[in-house]
């Protein structure tokens, strides 16, 4: 009877694992359409279907400028909370996807305190709230830009 236990906890773990793969691979993969340049699209996409290679493609997101600069708007805050309001004004939902190398940094969660863990820490992370179109990147060299496929008077374009 212990051993059947011990194998259904197992099985529902590995369940949960190839779940939360499964989910996080969807965001990658939208992300990529909506915010990376069209010309990085291709490769990214292939280095995401090799398992061995999916942290490439969040190495090469976090760190490298392969986002399509027409969706990239740089932000001057100073403050974390600057960046949520100006994040809330233009739609975004409580919740976020993060896309980071750290793995106690990834999934889903409350897009305020994502915020507020990150800001400043220059370690290259994204947050995305896939339904709006709409994200946030901290660059390894602490430059800050909001992603966001609509123009908006809130807005200005990199510089």
């Amino acid at each position: 009877m212990r051993n059947e236990s011990n194998t259904l906890s197992l099985e529902l773990a590995v369940l949960t694992i190839r779940d939360d793969d499964y989910i996080r691979l969807n965001f990658l993969s939208d992300f990529i359409e909506d915010f990376v340049a069209p010309s990085n699209r291709l490769r990214l996409h292939y280095l995401l279907s090799k398992p061995k290679r999916r942290r490439d493609v969040v190495h090469d997101l976090c760190y490298q400028s392969l986002l399509d600069e027409r969706y990239l708007h740089r932000v001057g805050a100073s403050y974390s909370d600057e960046i949520y309001a100006k994040m809330r004004e233009l739609g975004a939902p409580e919740l976020c996807f993060v896309i980071s190398l750290a793995d106690e940094r990834r999934g889903e969660t409350d897009l305020k305190t994502a915020l507020e863990e990150n800001f400043g820490l220059c370690t290259g992370i994204i947050l995305y709230c896939r339904k709006e179109k709409l994200g946030y990147w901290e660059a390894h060299h602490c430059d800050r830009y909001i992603l966001s496929k609509t123009a908006n008077p809130l807005l200005h374009p990199r510089s």
